[in-house]
């Protein structure tokens, strides 16, 4: 064997001893390691971090028809809270950043206005534009008011709790459900539920009154006048991996110093007779805080038509933050390899230090 030969092998020899070592140490039981026991892709040391009370009232005691929720942060330097109310159609939304002080920073309320029928004769550019209304059903309060919401309580894979809302409108032409849960938790292939919102599934069930017409939904906004409204084509949980293709409405108010983010988002697709496909969402028109926005589904190739929506309510929340810059990602393969190479590198260079000094010796 040549000289050359035995000293490659000698260098192999130990950069092999000194990737096993890594392997060894980075995977080593009580190292850190990646545990998702629920499957929903989010690792069970960050799902525990940032786990929320969540407290829930209905009323009356008796066939309640409206609710509170409030959900805060354990163990953050700063604990926030936020809250949803709904009554009769209507949900309302509030952020208190820290949850000590009980100041509300940012709110706005959401209502499922009414059911509508669009039909694109007037300017045909694919946009709702005045006129193009052919028809609308009232819902708010004349549509939801007093009707029955029904609960539902059980516990997630991970031992989390969750909570679920169905309210159906008179007719049950909408049908409203509400989910909100302790923990992280996968609600379809596409989104991960946080534990800082609100899932709102919208189903409308309707038979179509005008020829070449699509059924939407009209929303009405209330945003308090201190507060600034963003519309973005991403939202948190798009740009957190925790959802894709979703739009959102974001509220903003506080001090410019520590601003707080209440928020409404939506899937840009519904599925309407089993067929997913684009909707068609107006930016929010209005002034004084008021405003007014449409949701308009696919074309429908049944009668009635009946089309899911998916969207969600919640807060950007402080305390979040703050809980998982003390838990490191363990999932991520990016953390992994590179730690994995830095051991392997230490480990390496310290064999090589330790060679030259037996020869200094």
């Amino acid at each position: 064997m040549s000289v050359r030969l035995r000293s490659l092998l000698r260098r192999f020899r130990s950069w092999f001893f000194a990737l096993t070592a890594a392997s060894t140490l980075v995977l080593a039981p009580g190292a850190m390691a990646y545990e998702d026991a629920d499957g929903d892709t989010i690792d069970d040391g960050i799902e525990l971090a940032t786990e929320r009370n969540v407290a829930v009232a209905t009323y009356p005691h008796v066939a309640p028809y409206g609710l509170t929720i409030t959900s805060q942060s354990v163990g953050a330097d700063v604990n926030d809270k936020f809250r949803v109310r709904y009554e009769a159609g209507e949900f309302e939304v509030e952020y208190l950043p820290d949850a000590s002080s009980g100041r509300v920073e940012t709110r706005y309320s959401l209502e499922i206005a009414s059911v509508v029928e669009w039909v694109d004769n007037v300017v045909p550019n694919g946009q709702v534009d005045a006129g193009e209304i052919a028809s609308v059903l009232t819902l708010g309060d004349s549509g939801f008011g007093g009707l029955r919401v029904n609960v539902t309580e059980y516990t997630s894979a991970d031992g989390g709790n969750v909570d679920e809302f169905t309210i159906r409108s008179a007719g049950n032409r909408v049908t409203l459900t509400l989910v909100i849960a302790q923990r992280f938790l996968r609600v379809s292939e596409t989104k991960v539920l946080t534990p800082m919102e609100a899932k709102l599934d919208i189903r409308v069930n309707h038979t179509l009154g005008s020829a070449g017409a699509r059924v939407g939904l009209e929303f009405a906004i209330d945003i308090d006048t201190d507060d600034e409204m963003s519309f973005a084509n991403e939202s948190w949980d798009v740009k957190h991996d925790y959802s894709i293709n979703e739009s959102w409405i974001n509220v903003t108010g506080g001090s410019t110093a520590s601003p707080s983010t209440v928020f409404f988002a939506w899937s840009n697709d519904a599925t309407v007779d089993g067929v997913s496909a684009r909707t068609l969402v107006t930016r929010p028109q209005g002034t004084s805080g008021a405003y007014r926005m449409f949701a308009v589904y696919p074309a429908s190739v049944s009668e009635p038509t009946s089309a899911l929506h998916v969207a969600s309510i919640g807060v950007v929340s402080e305390a979040f933050a703050d809980l998982i810059r003390s838990v490191i990602p363990l999932g991520d393969p990016v953390l992994f390899v590179s730690s994995f190479v830095v051991v392997a590198a230490t480990v390496g260079a310290s064999m090589i230090i330790a060679k030259r000094r037996r020869r200094k010796d």
